[in-house]
């Protein structure tokens, strides 16, 4: 099973939430399978549950429509360009300083399907 794969022992971290682990996942079919869940249940990691839909754009598509502003009819010119951009326009700080926005993305997403839905 893919989440035996991922065997961290993070209990010497101690309970601070930065050094605990978060499982985040796409709801495909896999991963919301109950033999899944309790595989990233047993190994006490946090599950992050990801929205039936996202009120804004995927980030992929921020990132890749913002910086070409294109629209693609062939899959591979699609797959062609963003490794292309990702090779070559964007350093390692950048991914980083993306990733280090995460928490701060999904809060504003919560936010926001808390309030559509209360």
């Amino acid at each position: 099973m893919l989440a035996d794969n991922f065997n961290v022992d993070h209990s010497t971290k101690g309970l601070h939430k930065k050094n605990r682990i978060v499982f985040h996942h796409d709801n495909a079919r896999l991963h919301v399978e109950q033999l899944f869940a309790e595989c990233i249940a047993n190994k006490d990691w946090e599950l992050l549950q990801y929205p039936p839909y996202s009120p804004t754009e995927a980030p992929t598509h921020y990132h890749i429509n913002r910086q070409a502003n294109k629209v693609y009819v062939d899959f591979d010119n699609l797959v062609a360009d963003v490794k292309a951009w990702t090779a070559t326009s964007k350093n390692r700080e950048f991914f980083v300083r993306g990733i280090d926005r995460l928490p701060s993305k999904w809060e504003a997403v919560i936010e926001v399907v808390h309030v559509k839905y209360s």
